[in-house]
C-alpha cells in the first residue's frame, strides 16, 4: 500500500499549514489596529543602534549650525549691498559676478532707488520718477527688517537643504 505513507504525509503538512495560518493570526489580532506593519525584522546591536542615534543627533547639530551660518552671510551680503546702493556707489564698483546684478541694479530695474539721509541713520526707498518715498529706513525699522530678513532666508535656506 503505497497510498497509506502518501496521505499521512499529506495530512500532517496540511495540519503544519494550518498551525502557521492560525499562528499568523493570532499574531495579528494582538497588534494593536492601525500600526504600520513592518516591511522586514532586523536584529541591530545595541552599540549599532546607539552609534545611529549619536550620529543623527550630530547630524542635526551640525545641519543647524550651517544653516545659521548661511543665513547670517546671507543677511550681511544683503544689508552691505543695500548700504552700498544708497551710498551711489560708482556702477563699475557696486556691479556684482557675471550674471549677478548688484542690488542696487535690480532696485533700478524695478524703477526704484535708495536715498541715504544725509544726516545719518537711516533714509528711504523711493521711486524713482515720481520721488515718492515708499519705505522709510529708520534704525528701528532696519532691525526689525533684519529680523524678518533673518527669518525669510531661514525659512527658505532650511527648504533647500
Amino acid at each position: 500500500m503505497k497510498i497509506a505513507p502518501y496521505l499521512a504525509t499529506s495530512v500532517e503538512r496540511s495540519y503544519q499549514r494550518q498551525q502557521r495560518i492560525g499562528e499568523r493570526i493570532a499574531e495579528l489580532k494582538s497588534r494593536p489596529a492601525g500600526a504600520p506593519q513592518p516591511a522586514a525584522r532586523v536584529n541591530i546591536s545595541q552599540e549599532a543602534f546607539q552609534a545611529s542615534r549619536s550620529a543623527r543627533r550630530d547630524l542635526r547639530q551640525v545641519r543647524e549650525e550651517q544653516l545659521e551660518q548661511l543665513t547670517e552671510r546671507f543677511v550681511q551680503r544683503f544689508l552691505s549691498a543695500l548700504d552700498e546702493a544708497g551710498e551711489g556707489a560708482q556702477p563699475e564698483k557696486r556691479e556684482g559676478a557675471p550674471g549677478h546684478p548688484s542690488f542696487d541694479g535690480v532696485l533700478e530695474n524695478l524703477g526704484l532707488g535708495v536715498q541715504r539721509n544725509p544726516e545719518g541713520g537711516g533714509g528711504a526707498i523711493v521711486h524713482k520718477e515720481t520721488g515718492e518715498v515708499l519705505v522709510e529706513l529708520t534704525p528701528e525699522a532696519r532691525e526689525g527688517a533684519t529680523a524678518e530678513l533673518r527669518k525669510l532666508a531661514r525659512d527658505i535656506l532650511n527648504e533647500l537643504i
